[in-house]
């Protein structure tokens, strides 16, 4: 972002993938990291920045706290996989739940015919 702000005002960052509303965070963070403007964040996961009236380019590019590429993919691929588990959970608890109530309808069945 700095290296573009060196010659344009405003920067545009394409966010791929995005799940709906996680754009927002992402602009919260760039802003806070980049030390720019959030302007408009665009229904297509698409967010505007804006450098600030006055800019001094850093001498260090990218903050110290940043993740590598390496490790971004790691932390990406770690989350993905957590959601997909926490579904897999939602759908068998859903499938116990309904389980245990058919059990408890066949005993209440055996129950009243003896």
């Amino acid at each position: 972002m700095h290296l573009h702000w060196k010659n344009h005002e405003t920067v545009k960052v394409i966010c791929k993938p995005c799940k709906p509303g996680q754009a927002q965070e992402y602009a919260e963070e760039l802003a806070r990291l980049s030390k720019g403007i959030v302007i408009d964040i665009k229904p297509n996961n698409i967010i505007i920045f804006y450098r600030g009236k006055n800019y001094v380019q850093p001498k260090v590019m990218s903050p110290p706290d940043t993740l590598s590429k390496a490790k971004a993919l790691e932390k990406y691929r770690y989350e993905q996989s957590l959601e997909h588990t926490s579904q897999f959970i939602e759908k068998l608890e859903k499938e116990l739940e309904e389980y245990h109530e058919h059990v408890a309808k066949f005993k209440k069945g055996k129950e009243d015919t003896s």
